[in-house]
Parts: C-alpha cells; sequence; structure tokens
C-alpha cells in the first residue's frame, strides 16, 4: 500500500496510504523529549478547549445570535446564514494544510508514545474534505491512559498551536511588510449579516468603502479607531466609489455596549513593489489558516462519539467511574447534551 490505494463506501471517497509513516517517525524520534510534554500539555488545553467550546455553544441559548455561531464552510461558496465567503483557492490550500496538522498531530504523538501507525489517507464524503490516520487498535487500547489522552488531543491541539504560529507571523511578519509593498485604495465588502443595519440599508457584496464619517481608509487606524467608537444607535456615513449610505449600528450580541453594522470585508489594496501579489496571496492564506485551524480544532474538541473530544471524554469517564454500566450511561447523557446543544446553536438563528 505504499502509494496507497482509492476506496469508495457510497458517497464516502477515501485514499489510503503508508507514505508519510516514516516522516512521522522521524519527527517522533528527533522530538520525541519535547513532544512528549507539549503532547500532554494538549491534555489540559483539550479539557479546556471542550469547556470552553460547551460553554460558548450554551451561551447562544441564553443570548440567541441573528446568525449561525457555526456553518459549514465550502471554499468559493456562500453558505445561508453564513457571513463569511472563504475564497476557493486559499480556503483549499488552507483546509489541506489544516487537515494535514491535525492528523499529522494525531500520527506523530502515537509514535512517541510508540503505538503503531498502520496508514494514513485523505477523503472525501461527498464534497466535505476529510484525513484519518489508522493507528494499531490492539496497541492503543493497552496504551496508559495519559498516552491515549495525548494521542487524542494531539489532533485538535496541533490546529490549535500552528494557527497560534499562524497569528504571530501575520502580526510580526506579513502584515508589516504588507504597508511596504500596497497602497491602501479601500475596503472591499465580502459580505452582510442578515438582520443588520448594513444589509438593510443596501450595502452590497463587492462595494468599495473609501471613508468612514470623513475618515479616508487611507488611514486606517483612525477609520479603525472610528468604527470601534460607534455604540448602539449611532450613525456613521459610509462614502463608497458609487454612493454614499448612512447606517446606524445595531448592538453587538456578543457585547452589548458595543455598535455593530453587520459586514465583513477585505482589503483593496494597490500592488507597489514586485511582491505585492506573492505577498497578499500568502497573507490571506495565513488569516483563512489561521480561522479555519482554529475553529476546527476547537469543533474537534466538543464531546461527541465521532470526534477527538468525544473520544476524551469516553476515556476520563470510565477512566473515573469503574462501574461500566454507569459510566457508560454518563458518557452517553453527556454526549447526547453536547449534541442537542451543536444542533440548538446552529438552528437557533433559524427558528428566531
Amino acid at each position: 500500500m505504499t502509494f496507497g490505494e482509492f476506496k469508495r463506501h457510497g458517497l464516502i471517497f477515501m485514499w489510503e496510504t503508508t507514505k508519510g509513516i516514516k516522516l512521522m517517525d522521524k519527527i517522533a524520534k528527533t522530538f520525541r523529549p519535547i513532544l512528549k510534554y507539549w503532547s500532554y500539555l494538549g491534555i489540559l488545553v483539550g479539557y479546556a478547549g471542550m469547556i470552553y467550546i460547551l460553554y460558548y455553544l450554551f451561551g447562544t441559548f441564553i443570548q440567541p445570535s441573528p446568525e449561525p455561531v457555526i456553518s459549514p464552510v465550502i471554499p468559493g461558496l456562500r453558505i445561508p446564514g453564513s457571513q463569511i465567503t472563504v475564497p476557493l483557492v486559499e480556503g483549499i490550500l488552507a483546509i489541506l494544510a489544516l487537515l494535514i496538522v491535525h492528523e499529522g498531530g494525531h500520527g506523530v504523538i502515537a509514535r512517541v508514545h510508540n503505538i503503531k501507525v498502520k496508514s494514513a489517507g485523505v477523503g472525501l464524503l461527498a464534497i466535505i474534505p476529510f484525513a484519518f490516520v489508522k493507528p494499531d487498535e490492539a496497541q492503543l487500547r493497552k496504551a496508559p491512559i495519559l498516552h491515549r489522552l495525548s494521542m487524542y488531543a494531539a489532533g485538535p491541539w496541533a490546529n490549535i498551536t500552528t494557527a497560534a504560529l499562524a497569528a504571530v507571523t501575520m502580526i510580526f511578519l506579513v502584515t508589516p511588510a504588507l504597508f511596504g509593498a500596497f497602497d491602501l485604495t479601500g475596503l472591499k465588502i465580502m459580505g452582510t449579516a442578515e438582520d443588520f443595519p448594513a444589509k438593510e440599508a443596501g450595502l452590497l457584496d463587492g462595494d468599495i468603502i473609501l471613508a468612514v464619517d470623513s475618515v479616508p481608509i487611507s488611514d486606517f487606524e483612525a477609520f479603525s479607531t472610528t468604527l470601534a467608537s460607534k455604540s448602539p444607535g449611532d450613525s456613521a456615513t459610509f462614502q463608497l466609489s458609487d454612493r454614499t449610505l448612512e447606517i446606524t449600528a445595531a448592538q453587538n450580541p456578543d457585547n452589548p455596549a458595543l455598535g455593530r453594522f453587520g459586514f465583513s470585508y477585505e482589503p483593496k489594496l494597490e500592488p507597489t513593489k514586485w511582491y505585492s501579489n506573492p505577498l497578499i496571496f500568502f497573507s490571506r492564506f495565513l488569516n483563512w489558516f489561521f480561522i479555519l485551524s482554529l475553529g476546527i480544532g476547537l469543533f474537534n474538541l466538543l464531546p461527541i462519539p465521532i470526534l477527538d473530544g468525544g473520544k476524551m471524554l469516553h476515556d476520563a469517564v470510565f477512566g473515573i467511574i469503574k462501574d461500566k454500566k454507569r459510566a457508560s450511561k454518563i458518557f452517553m447523557y453527556l454526549s447526547f447534551f453536547s449534541i442537542v446543544l451543536l444542533i440548538g446553536a446552529i438552528l437557533l438563528p433559524f427558528m428566531a
């Protein structure tokens, strides 16, 4: 299976291979001491992330959001109800990268703890991409609980770690380079949220904002300060490339004291250097890698059986409660509660 084989099960298409396992072995062997402690830290981060994502989803029932807090992403397509559209090329590359990081994390930490990795691969569930690593299940079941937990947490923890590295790279390296390679000429509207003032005022995808309250986009710091200073009920005059709109800020669902207009944008930049366009492409890739990798990492920590968080919850419950029948019931109830929270968070905005 060195070069892999294709498999199909209904709408599931998979390519499974042993390629890449030697690289996992090499990384595990070279950095074993560091990776061992990194993986143990991942257990703590994993459970903390699990609590956070459950608290976040529960909060949507207390204070419902007008838009879905969780929605699928398909590069190049606008998902109904979602405020963002993931660009096609950058989105595909970011998803491929985060899948490799996620499953590579599982595989490397398995090898750090001397658990055999039998194969790895990628696949499609209809049009939804996924990746996988197959450890030796017999070895995994016999492994100490800390080793199992660190392997389960390694995928989300790798996503969160690399998302943080992407953010640091953007802030300290790419962004300063962008300022010297482009002139900021406007902000292109990428999406408007349902039931928010921007959409109701007639702001459209593709519109170019040139100034707000006579503060030009070229002075981005002053522009950002002007937008951030708006409270619910405050008005702002948006000068567009072809018209002017007066928009009144609504209440921000995440912080009622702040105003929100309900639009997303990306900078419209004019290149001034030969490397300007490759740099902007790289910055967009890093931006979407950060957003999607952090999102996938946290989502996978949900305590739902098919996810990494579900496996972590299972081992924790069965490790603490020795009565297997009782442990099974508690695990089932907690998993069901998590599924209800997830479905509710997705559907509530459409039911309001």
